[in-house]
């Protein structure tokens, strides 16, 4: 049989990426999204002022979405590297995915509401399990960094410990320990010391 050659396709193509596939636009959306990742993050690189400027609060929403997602795992080292510029502070950074992860799961945690009339019903099974893990993930975060924790019930809308307080005693067994914790994590003035220790 005829030994096939490999034809060079540089600049356009890698040479790993040309002789990884017969296909030269296999996982093309991922070296899309690595580029783009890539060259956001050089842009970020630059002053204060003109990171600010170009720069909307959509890409840190899109950032954080990518990171949560475990199917753009493969960008994640270069989104982490975009939101940190972005951010400017680990703080801040830490607060930015904070807030996003919570709005999320509270917007998860109002729909269970909403289909059971306000909890008035009995959740069904699917429901309290969705209800559960809406609340451990929530606490997961208000026990590592509380005061993005009382950020975000402070300006909660609706009031998240206002909603807490009035469903506490619907709440099966299961999701009234994180319900309570949240409620107390909100409450309590946050000591550096605790977050650090839960870090």
């Amino acid at each position: 049989s005829s030994r096939s050659t490999f034809v060079s396709k540089t600049p356009f193509f890698r040479d790993s990426v040309a002789k990884g596939s017969s296909d030269l636009f296999f996982g093309l959306e991922r070296l899309a999204a690595r580029a783009s990742f890539q060259l956001a993050s050089r842009v970020a690189k630059g002053k204060r002022d003109a990171v600010d400027a170009a720069f909307s609060d959509e890409w840190t929403a899109l950032a954080c979405t990518y990171l949560e997602e475990e199917s753009f795992s493969f960008v994640h080292s270069k989104v982490k590297r975009l939101l940190l510029r972005l951010c400017a502070t680990k703080e801040r950074y830490h607060c930015v995915r904070d807030v996003h992860s919570l709005q999320k799961l509270y917007a998860k945690l109002l729909g269970v509401v909403a289909e059971t009339d306000g909890l008035a019903r009995a959740a069904s099974y699917d429901e309290n399990v969705a209800l559960i893990t809406a609340l451990d993930a929530m606490w997961q975060i208000a026990s590592q960094r509380g005061e993005n924790w009382q950020s975000f019930a402070a300006e909660s809308e609706p009031d998240v410990l206002s909603l807490l307080f009035a469903k506490l005693p619907c709440l099966s067994d299961e999701a009234v320990l994180p319900a309570l914790q949240l409620l107390h994590r909100a409450l309590l003035p946050c000591r550096p010391d605790l977050d650090a220790a839960h870090d």
